[in-house]
């Protein structure tokens, strides 16, 4: 999660939250990978700090991600998303939902397990508690 709690707190307050999710989701898509991996980060801040519990915010994020791990080819981008798409899917039915719906596990073309790249991994656990979660 982010680095202070009371950061935390200002940041995710309805106001500040919803912008910070839109611009986080809108850099996603950027041509430059390190500010696709910085919005990345911040999405899997965002969603390990927000509460269990179903939101709109929640289902906002899992649609931008689904869509932009169809296209994302920096592995360590990829790896952030995928964490972040993963927290969704455990704590939001909405979510998994929508991510069975969009099946972005599906699109993705990921390398075997490899030194540096957990990708593949990740993708396993995020199908396995889809699996779960009909």
């Amino acid at each position: 999660g982010f680095a202070y709690a009371e950061g935390t707190r200002a940041l995710l307050r309805p106001g500040p939250a919803n912008e910070l999710i839109d611009a986080a989701l809108e850099l996603i898509n950027a041509n430059d990978t390190a500010v696709r991996m910085s919005a990345a980060a911040v999405l899997y801040n965002v969603c390990m700090e927000l509460p269990k519990l179903e939101s709109l915010e929640m289902v906002q994020i899992a649609s931008g991600i689904a869509h932009q791990l169809e296209k994302e080819e920096d592995k360590d981008t990829g790896f952030r998303l995928l964490l972040a798409l993963g927290k969704l899917v455990y704590c939001n039915t909405a979510a998994t939902q929508l991510m069975h719906g969009l099946d972005p596990l599906k699109k993705l073309k990921l390398a075997p397990p490899s030194e540096g790249d957990n990708r593949q991994k990740v993708a396993q656990e995020i199908a396995s508690m889809m699996a779960e979660i009909r």
